[in-house]
């Protein structure tokens, strides 16, 4: 654990001082700031496991200090992400990245009889979250900052239990100063700020490996696969061409790997058959049709 927090704090102090910053005025590379931010993103989700799984209230004054070494690297990466969205410059997900970055980010441990603007900034995320009533963000540690701070603890399973002075309970410490600004780590969202919706599926299966087996003089197998999961349905008929709907029909259930069995045929007739082949989204492809003949 030592070792992942000693790497991502080397990296995070050495991010801002050499690859984030201005060199001969000119700004950095839209694309290696995209890469380096997905890359402290890593190290930060990495940092965030290791500071999560120490005992006591926040623990040592070492991950303290490591954690003001990720806070530090968040702010210079923002003013740089905003230097170029201010030169016109946009890596894909700017617009997003500079919203998860201005989740709260403590730079001191906080507790009751505490005051000033980090308090505040604390008490909103708590009226945000529900836990504590609107109009409580005075930028006082009081009792219901407290208590409130209990509540969200508890709910986000860091600590439920015991007294701010040794578990941390209802104080805010390392562990709890990571996972407040935990949004920092959300899925990326699309550029208004939503969730980017999948892509919608509108290709139809393809239908192959066609095959008619065990035939009988009043019965057959015809067997496909499809290159995803789809329903199939085989039509068929003793005329052509097919008539989807008002042929005979057999269904099967939904996978990749079809089979068939056709009864009810009569003996040394020819029969005509097509398959569909329908996905979940409806897309539905059909087969030419083909032919077979019973003993």
């Amino acid at each position: 654990m030592k070792k992942i927090i000693s790497a991502t704090v080397a990296l995070l102090l050495v991010v801002p001082a050499a690859s984030f910053a201005e060199q001969g005025g000119k700004s950095p590379k839209a694309d290696e700031v995209q890469k380096k931010f997905l890359e402290l993103q890593s190290k930060i989700h990495a940092f965030k496991s290791a500071s999560s799984s120490n005992s006591g209230p926040g623990s040592a004054s070492s991950t303290d200090s490591k954690l003001h070494g990720v806070e530090n690297a968040m702010q210079h990466i923002r003013a740089t992400l905003e230097r170029l969205n201010e030169k016109g410059i946009n890596p894909p997900g700017l617009t997003n990245a500079l919203n998860r970055l201005q989740c709260i980010a403590l730079k001191r441990n906080l507790k009751r009889g505490h005051q000033g603007d980090d308090v505040r900034e604390l008490q909103k995320k708590l009226i945000d979250d529900g836990d504590l009533e609107t109009d409580n963000d005075t930028g006082f540690f009081g009792p219901k900052t407290e208590k409130a701070l209990q509540k969200w603890q508890a709910k986000h399973g860091i600590v439920s239990s015991g007294a701010a002075d040794s578990t941390g309970f209802g104080s805010v410490g390392p562990r709890t100063r990571a996972r407040l600004s935990e949004c920092f780590m959300k899925p990326p969202k699309g550029e208004n700020g939503t969730t980017t919706p999948p892509t919608a599926d509108t290709t139809a299966p393809i239908v192959s490996s066609l095959n008619v087996s065990s035939i009988a003089s009043t019965s057959a197998n015809v067997s496909w696969t499809t290159n995803e999961n789809a329903t199939g349905k085989v039509y068929f008929g003793t005329s052509t061409p097919i008539t989807f709907g008002s042929e005979s029909s057999v269904s099967t259930v939904s996978g990749m790997s079809h089979t068939a069995n056709l009864t009810g045929l009569m003996a040394s007739t020819t029969y005509y058959y097509a398959i569909q082949a329908k996905d979940a989204a409806n897309n539905t492809a059909t087969t030419s049709t083909n032919s077979f003949l019973t003993l």
